[in-house]
């Protein structure tokens, strides 16, 4: 009787799992502003790390397990509301850079970037039209001033 040798699980992807300063295993909607702030900075900051992997916003929500919905709960909240936009302008604009930055050095497919910036951020193809020559009008518009 032959023994098979167990297999071993592969090894767990820790390469995400920092240590946060906010509760992420606390449901978003208890998180205390301060938590709220924490979270936008961070995002900022791995958006600004070129040595990191996020490369948009949404990304980084996914992995801290923060969903679209409660961003939109913190920012229905009406102390909060006009910080919550300022914090995703910001982010708004990182990322747009990010994309822009790494598209450009070819970190990420190019055709990829300018499709993306074209559809999230109204990028548009520079249309360029140049007339040279004379215009030669053939109708006599002399009695119309009449």
């Amino acid at each position: 009787m032959k023994f098979r040798r167990r297999r071993e699980p592969p090894p767990i992807d820790n390469r995400f799992a920092e240590k946060r300063p906010y509760p992420q295993w606390a449901d978003p909607s208890r998180w205390s502003y301060e938590h709220q702030d924490r979270f936008f900075r961070d995002a900022l900051r791995d958006l600004a790390d070129n040595g990191k992997e996020y490369v948009m916003f949404a990304r980084f929500c996914h992995e801290q397990q923060i969903f679209r919905e409660d961003i939109e709960r913190w920012a229905q909240d009406v102390t909060r509301g006009q910080a919550i936009a300022a914090w995703l302008k910001k982010i708004r604009e990182a990322e747009e850079a990010k994309i822009a930055f790494m598209g450009a050095r070819g970190k990420i497919n190019p055709t990829m970037a300018i499709f993306y910036l074209k559809a999230q951020y109204e990028w548009q193809d520079k249309v360029q039209t140049e007339h040279s020559g004379v215009v030669v009008m053939k109708h006599d518009l002399k009695g119309l001033d009449e």
